[in-house]
């Protein structure tokens, strides 16, 4: 109440100035006083000049700034995925075959990885060769006609499941050269003017993550990892990370395995979750009592990673503005 009462008189004082034929009632009115004598007194006893004295002479007074009523922006734990890792047996092979058949583009290349995206998207696909692996399942992509890109796989010589209609949206799987699952599917009601339209695929939309106890890994992350939940079903469910246009959508299996590859030469985790404040993220996560890595800092990223009550390593990256992934 102190607050409003002192910003009608500073506001008050701004008409005194600026409306040189108003009456020193209509503005007492104005601004909500009962009386003249009521405005004058109250005037006086926040500025120490009466109105009239204040437009005669005007004194510099202490006016009341408008506070900022906003509420500060929240640290966000994660922004979104940045990255999903994938064993493959040749590296050199592998990045031909993404980028020839699936028309990836290829963003960097070292001896024993590569960074593979699509224009459209923000999520990237790291491949990481490795000796040991086994073929996984966790990735979704994003494509506006599936019927088109599976039969152009099929002309391209790419094994692909049926094609399955549920409702307005159809889905299909496909496999790579080392087995890898993929699955494709476009959104309901998705326009072919799309300017992405007559692309094979459009982007990372998902990542498959299995889990045992469907209803626990929901609650560990929305509450620990503080993910979004869009909607669920019987033995699913859709999460996103603040930023995010990859979803996590877990997958309740009884059966399932960790999403994990030992590559050359450490462990390599499914995914990335990208970053602002990287020692923020760090010491909240401990905080919450969830075990981590030390940091690692590569010059151009910082990374750590941890697991989840399913085994599934987790990276968490930082990119650093001479990366030249910052901002992406």
């Amino acid at each position: 109440m102190e607050y409003i009462r002192k910003r009608k008189l500073t506001k008050a004082s701004y008409d005194i100035l600026t409306s040189h034929n108003a009456k020193i009632l209509d503005i007492a009115l104005k601004y909500g006083f009962s009386s003249e004598e009521a405005f004058i007194r109250a005037f006086k006893k926040q500025f120490g000049v009466t109105p009239g004295s204040y437009r005669t002479n005007r004194q510099v007074i202490a006016l009341q700034e408008r506070a900022n009523l906003m509420k500060p922006p929240t640290r966000q734990l994660f922004t979104r995925i940045h990255s999903n890792f994938l064993p493959v047996s040749d590296i050199n092979a592998s990045v031909e075959w993404y980028t020839g058949q699936l028309g990836m583009k290829l963003i960097k290349h070292w001896i024993q990885g590569a960074d593979l995206m699509y224009n459209s998207g923000k999520t990237m696909l790291t491949l990481i060769e490795s000796d040991t692996f086994r073929p996984l399942h966790f990735i979704e992509f994003l494509c506006s006609n599936p019927e088109r890109t599976r039969n152009e796989m099929i002309r391209k010589g790419l094994p692909v499941t049926e094609l399955i209609n549920i409702g307005t949206t159809q889905t299909f799987d496909f496999f790579d050269t080392d087995g890898h699952r993929f699955s494709v599917w476009n959104k309901s009601g998705e326009s072919s003017s799309n300017p992405c339209s007559d692309r094979l695929l459009t982007r990372i939309d998902r990542n498959l993550l299995p889990v045992t106890d469907l209803r626990r890994s929901i609650s560990w992350y929305a509450d620990i990892l503080e993910f979004e939940l869009l909607h669920d079903w019987e033995s699913g469910a859709d999460l996103r990370p603040p930023d995010g246009e990859t979803l996590l959508t877990l997958i309740e299996q009884p059966d399932m395995k960790p999403l994990y590859f030992n590559g050359r030469p450490n462990l390599i985790t499914c995914f990335n979750l990208l970053v602002r404040d990287l020692d923020y993220s760090y010491q909240l996560l401990q905080r919450k009592e969830v075990e981590v890595t030390p940091i690692i800092d590569e010059g151009v990223i910082r990374t750590f990673h941890f697991l989840d009550p399913y085994g599934h390593p987790i990276g968490v990256c930082y990119e650093k503005e001479n990366s030249i992934y910052y901002n992406t």
